[in-house]
């Protein structure tokens, strides 16, 4: 499949692509189409309403001929994408929580002076 090929595929595709990627994925075909590297990940929306997230590598080259020529790999990422996010919002929640234990410790502290002041 030549960049040309690839870039129609794409676009009749583009539909499955989240809008927040179609700009990252524009800009691969066209430094594809120019015979520069790609290196992209992107989401796309599949049937059902699952995301899938891919990460697409690769070098295009031209050819005697001018045509181009795509060499490269799809890879499904979406496990990985998901074991982040999970981590991401864990950790998230685990900074609020360290976040209140330290405003309650400070208020306990202030209450205990409070308290000797009162004395």
């Amino acid at each position: 499949m030549d960049v040309g090929e690839a870039s129609q595929s794409v676009e009749v595709r583009a539909s499955v692509v989240s809008l927040d990627t179609q700009t990252s994925v524009n800009m691969a075909i066209a430094a594809g189409n120019r015979a520069e590297g790609i290196d992209l990940e992107f989401r796309i929306l599949m049937p059902g309403g699952r995301i899938k997230y891919l990460h697409v590598v690769g070098k295009a080259e031209r050819r005697a001929t001018g045509s181009i020529e795509v060499i490269g790999a799809v890879i499904d990422i979406t496990e990985r994408k998901l074991v982040e996010e999970g981590l991401r919002q864990r950790e998230e929640r685990f900074r609020l929580v360290l976040q209140i234990r330290t405003r309650v410790a400070a208020n306990a502290v202030a209450l205990r002076t409070d308290e000797q002041n009162l004395v």
